[in-house]
């Protein structure tokens, strides 16, 4: 397993649990928080697949 790929996936749970959070709290910067540990999980998954 590769390094991008691991660590894409700990910022995947990352932002699952700021989602979690801000849905709980109805709070806007948990949820803008979890879209951008989302998008920087999904770029180092295409990264790690485009080096593999």
């Amino acid at each position: 397993m590769s390094a991008y790929l691991l660590v894409s996936l700990m910022a995947l749970c990352i932002a699952l649990g700021f989602l979690i959070a801000g849905v709980k709290r109805q709070q806007k910067n948990l949820l803008t928080r979890a879209g951008v540990y989302a998008v920087v999980a999904v770029v180092l998954l295409i990264l790690g697949l485009a080096l593999n």
